[in-house]
């Protein structure tokens, strides 16, 4: 069996990677609620929850309730920027009190197990395997009850990889 060989970049290639000043991208996530409850978030960024949103999510913190024990709070300078000006896009990226004292509604809301071939497989999403197999997908298997969360929930896990 014949070893693989290394990558030689071409004199094009080359020259584009030197010309590279910084390799890696900052995303700045802000993971968890923390960084709004003491005002350690990026200053521009503090005002993405209201004083009044601040309270009500610190209020739960603890208790059944807890937003973040539910579901992971995760958002990147990127989902922030678009989502300033959206009001559907924070209703998406934002933890809200409502998610945990209503738990009404479709058990299925995307009706994804509508067009499910195995019970209980919801979707895929992006994982971090290797550096070889960076953006290799992996179904997430979640029981039925746990559906009108889990598109959220995954979104908002799922910032980090953006």
């Amino acid at each position: 069996m014949t070893q693989p060989q290394p990558h030689v970049p071409a004199a094009r290639e080359q020259k584009f990677l030197e010309s590279v000043e910084e390799g890696r991208y900052e995303r700045e996530i802000i993971s968890g609620l923390g960084p709004f409850f003491h005002e350690k978030a990026p200053e521009d960024m503090l005002n993405f929850y209201s004083k009044d949103e601040v309270t009500r999510l610190k209020v739960l913190k603890g208790t059944e309730r807890d937003v973040e024990s539910r579901m992971p709070v995760k958002i990147t300078r990127h989902y922030y920027e678009l989502a300033r000006t959206s009001a559907a896009i924070q209703r998406i990226v934002k933890a809200d009190p409502a998610e945990t004292m209503d738990l009404a509604g479709s058990e299925d809301p995307g009706h994804q197990m509508d067009y499910s071939p195995v019970e209980g497989l919801l979707h895929t999403s992006p994982t971090s395997s290797s550096t070889t197999r960076p953006w290799r997908r992996t179904a997430a298997c979640t029981p039925k009850a746990d559906a009108r969360s889990c598109a959220r929930s995954c979104f908002r896990a799922a910032t980090r990889w953006c």
